[in-house]
């Protein structure tokens, strides 16, 4: 007689709260290379965020990271998500009053791609994840989608003797 081997992750309790403060204890010892991890990644990820000063995105860095930390102390994605918020008094901001963040989209990307890879446990892995996407998702300034995709498309036709030539351009809508 074998039992099915099974196990649980919860999304409450002690063990979920120990799982959150384990990944916030190590993202917070290890936050000087995490910075500049993240600081690498948003300079290779975008030619304006590289010619932004290594220490500006550097110290941004630490404002996510942190935001993160205290994210998971918190158990909500508030204090990660306000950091993408329109600037107001009350807003804090991620960048220098000097610096304007080109796409904050790409921010959040690298914010990912710098904890992924360290993360420590499952459950610190699913909060990060959702904390990612809600911060996405409460963007300001965020693309609208279009409402009716367009693509252009140009044809070439041969003649009868196989020479080929360009057409004309045609739209292509791909919703009715």
């Amino acid at each position: 007689l074998q039992v099915p081997l099974t196990r649980s992750f919860p999304t409450e309790g002690v063990n979920y709260m120990l799982a959150l403060k384990e990944f916030a204890n190590f993202v917070t010892l290890n936050m000087a290379n995490l910075a500049t991890t993240f600081s690498r990644l948003l300079a290779e990820q975008s030619p304006e965020y590289a010619a932004i000063s290594p220490d500006s995105r550097t110290a941004t860095g630490r404002k996510l990271l942190n935001a993160v930390v205290e994210a998971c102390q918190e158990q909500t994605s508030d204090p990660l998500t306000s950091l993408f918020k329109e600037n107001t008094h009350q807003t804090p901001r991620r960048w220098p009053a000097n610096i304007t963040p080109p796409n904050p989209l790409t921010e959040v990307e690298c914010l990912g791609q710098t904890l992924t890879p360290v993360v420590t446990n499952l459950e610190a892995g699913k909060f990060l994840w959702q904390a990612l996407s809600d911060t996405r998702a409460n963007m300001p300034n965020r693309l609208p989608l279009l409402s009716k995709p367009v693509v252009k498309r140009t044809e070439k036709s041969v003649d009868a003797a196989g020479s080929s030539f360009s057409g004309q351009n045609q739209e292509i809508s791909l919703f009715g």
